[in-house]
């Protein structure tokens, strides 16, 4: 049998074995649906049973292979999320049996979360069935959805002719199309549209748009689609499907909250809609490498002539139970060109007001690698003996992973650069200096070099706090993605740089640091920020403390062991924050954040 016929005869046995156990009237249902009728009738299905009927549409996903869920960016709705959006979405509307839309249905498991809401409301479910709409690309995606909200019919007692209307409603309503370029089920007169949409970032092979695909998007954005992630076009193509008044609940990967590529997005929602909340899941329900959230969207109406200044402020809520961790209007958001705020402070980030402070612009200028200057270096690194001094010509290869507060770890652990393993890496300098002077050589790398070598600060990303270290004599070369920080001519001696390097991992501009990475990182407590983000950092204004920072610092580095490195650190974090004359709530808050994320909580009083 084709791999096709295999799925059908899986899922159809698990849905047979399914509607026995619930008493239901197996030929009857397998006379009406036809993946009932490709299953198995005389055996119950070897390891794939389902004991919920959303378990139906989770065997789908867990049987399709792992190259097509990856390239089509599907991930699995468990039922708790299903539940909790559902929920949300249905309680935000003044309609008591609101048109309900899932664009990329999968396995129904929305569209069942909202049938049982409304069932629990008193809605009869011949009315409940007649609510719902979907839409997907795969066919038996559709075909699963129909057969579990036929099931999840006959079991609240719909039989007989009823349950034949039920079946020929859901034929209309669930239908098999690509929701961003086909026109949907009540497309525009939609109360809720509410899913899981595919996720398809740009950046990665597997998920790239092809021709048509770009054609789409360039369509629903109203221009070139560029690196917007799939389930962004969602959000837009959503905003025109649900009336005005109506709402969009898309589940979105967190990138959404704060990258750059994904701010088309954030403007159209903006400009369309009203921002209510954004939930962020808070858990790993949708694997390791997946994280998510939620914008809650209510699309704006017909304009007032003398519209309302006051905007109202985004609810940040996380988890199955909505836990509500901050309100956040949409000034802050402003400031900071995203979300992020939202995603800092679902992970505990105390969000301060450092608008008034100096920027370390005025201090320094930032620089960072390029893409193709990562393996542009290859031919260029070998493995050197850290026991013996830096040959000169001969810089450490510093990665972000070998950087700590104040310090490296060069030398004493292994590090990955481009695939290969290095215990202490050098780069042959005049040996990439005559490559990039051979015409046809194509590298932007070139004119960068003498700046690379000079004294710098080495600042590392994907971390927990700012990680700086003091490059002092030029010895050092930043591996991309590590940024660097060159001070101005009337700054550019060994004081200065320790006092900004103490202003870059100060708690408040760590948390500063937080809120504008909040959804860029690879996990929700990482670090992120581009060259032109650092730039802007806020720095000290008591220089006092902010001297006394920087003296700890010094310590940290030269420290003989990680106990005495800790509490330096720890007290730099002290005078640091004092050095940021915050309200007293606010510095007590940002210090035990960052003891917390520093690891030296237990040296707090």
């Amino acid at each position: 049998m084709n791999p096709e016929g295999e799925l059908r005869r899986s899922l159809g046995a698990a849905a047979r074995a399914f509607a026995s156990d619930r008493g239901l009237d197996v030929e009857v249902l397998s006379s009406l649906l036809p993946l009932l009728a490709d299953g198995d009738s005389q055996d119950r299905p070897d390891g794939h049973g389902v004991s919920t009927l959303s378990g139906l549409g989770e065997l789908h996903q867990s049987l399709l292979a792992d190259g097509h869920r990856r390239q089509r960016g599907v991930h699995y709705t468990p039922d708790s999320v299903a539940g909790t959006l559902v929920d949300r979405a249905l309680g935000g509307v003044d309609v008591e049996l609101p048109l309900i839309c899932d664009p990329s249905c999968g396995g129904g498991v929305f569209l069942l979360a909202a049938a049982r809401l409304l069932r629990g409301n008193g809605i009869d479910p011949i009315d409940v069935i007649g609510a719902l709409a979907g839409i997907d690309i795969d066919p038996i995606a559709v075909e699963v959805t129909r057969t579990v909200l036929t099931l999840w019919a006959a079991d609240e007692g719909v039989g007989g002719d009823d349950l034949r209307t039920v079946v020929a409603a859901l034929g209309e309503s669930i239908v098999v199309g690509d929701a961003l370029r086909d026109r949907w089920p009540r497309d525009t007169r939609l109360d809720v549209v509410i899913g899981n949409p595919p996720f398809g970032g740009q950046l990665a092979s597997n998920t790239v748009r092809d021709a048509a695909s770009k054609e789409a998007a360039r369509v629903v954005m109203g221009k070139p689609g560029g690196y917007t992630d799939t389930a962004g076009l969602f959000v837009i193509r959503a905003l025109d499907a649900v009336k005005p008044g109506g709402l969009v609940v898309l589940v979105q990967p967190a990138s959404l909250l704060g990258a750059r590529d994904a701010g088309t997005v954030r403007e159209c929602v903006i400009e369309r809609g009203e921002l209510e909340e954004l939930w962020l899941a808070g858990e790993q329900f949708f694997g390791a490498a997946v994280h998510v959230c939620a914008p809650v969207i209510r699309r704006k109406g017909i304009a007032a002539a003398e519209p309302d200044p006051v905007e109202t402020p985004t609810i940040v809520s996380t988890g199955i139970n909505r836990t509500i961790v901050a309100v956040i209007d949409a000034e802050r958001f402003a400031s900071i060109g995203s979300w992020g705020s939202a995603a800092a402070a679902s992970v505990g980030v105390p969000l301060l007001d450092l608008a008034d402070c100096e920027r370390l612009s005025k201090w320094a200028q930032t620089t960072a690698g390029f893409r193709d200057e990562f393996y542009a270096l290859v031919p260029f690194l070998s493995d050197s003996d850290p026991t013996k001094p830096v040959a000169a010509g001969y810089p450490r290869v510093i990665t972000s992973g070998l950087i700590e507060a104040a310090r490296h770890s060069w030398g004493i652990k292994s590090t990955r650069i481009a695939g290969t393993q290095f215990n202490a890496p050098v780069l042959d300098v005049e040996a990439l200096r005559s490559w990039c002077a051979v015409p046809g050589n194509k590298s932007r790398i070139g004119p960068l070099i003498d700046l690379r070598c000079s004294p710098k600060l080495l600042v590392a990303t994907q971390t927990r706090i700012v990680e700086v270290v003091v490059d002092g004599e030029g010895t050092n070369w930043p591996a991309v993605p590590v940024l660097s920080v060159h001070l101005h001519d009337e700054f550019d001696d060994d004081d200065h740089r320790w006092l900004v390097a103490a202003a870059l991992m100060a708690p408040p501009a760590c948390a500063w640091a937080a809120e504008r990475a909040g959804g860029t990182a690879l996990t929700p407590t990482a670090l992120k920020l581009s060259a032109r983000q650092l730039a802007d950092l806020p720095m000290p204004a008591n220089l006092d403390q902010w001297s006394i920072g920087a003296r700890h610092l010094r310590r940290v580095a030269t420290a003989v062991n990680a106990e005495e490195a800790r509490v330096h650190l720890f007290e730099a974090g002290c005078a640091l924050t004092a050095a940021h004359d915050l309200e007293s709530a606010d510095a007590d808050a940002v210090l035990c954040w960052w003891a917390a994320r520093a690891k030296c909580a237990d040296l707090l009083d």
